[in-house]
Order: structure tokens, then C-alpha cells, then sequence
């Protein structure tokens, strides 16, 4: 990812084709701390396109949120045309 989020503490980068349903379980969870959540799976359809960084959002604190965003110059930008499946 040429623009990595700068204040992500944790990031993964995942190569996804285009044009395909993504599959979406989120976990939480501290090693310290003793929190730990899991969230149920979510389908979600999206166009991503060629060359472009995304960042999927995941939240735990107001109830399992998945957000998909575009990274684009150091911002995120989030997404209208997410089809929940």
C-alpha cells in the first residue's frame, strides 16, 4: 500500500479482485487489556478498482460497524456504493 494510514497502529494488505462479493468477519480483542469481541460475518458487495487503496473500518465500540473507505492522498474517503448482501 503506497499511502499506509500513518496513525494505524495495525494494518493488513490484501490483494481482492474486482467485481466480487467480499466476505467480512471482524474480531476484537486485547492481549492486555482482557476485551474481546467477535463480530458475525457480513457479505458485501464492491466495486473496488484497479490501482486504488481501500481500508475497511472496522468498529467494535458503537456495535460492530464495517465501513469501507478509498485511501486516496492520505485521506479516507468513504464509499456510497456499498450493497449489502
Amino acid at each position: 500500500m503506497p499511502y499506509a494510514p500513518q496513525s494505524a497502529t495495525n494494518f493488513g494488505e490484501f490483494k481482492v479482485p474486482a467485481d466480487r462479493p467480499v466476505i467480512v468477519q471482524m474480531t476484537y480483542g486485547y492481549k492486555e487489556g482482557q476485551r474481546y469481541e467477535s463480530c458475525p460475518f457480513r457479505m458485501f458487495k464492491v466495486t473496488f478498482e484497479e490501482s486504488k487503496d481501500y481500508v475497511l473500518i472496522m468498529n467494535t465500540n458503537s456495535g460492530c460497524t464495517y465501513e469501507f473507505y478509498e485511501y486516496k492522498n492520505g485521506q479516507a474517503l468513504r464509499m456510497k456504493n456499498i450493497e449489502k448482501l
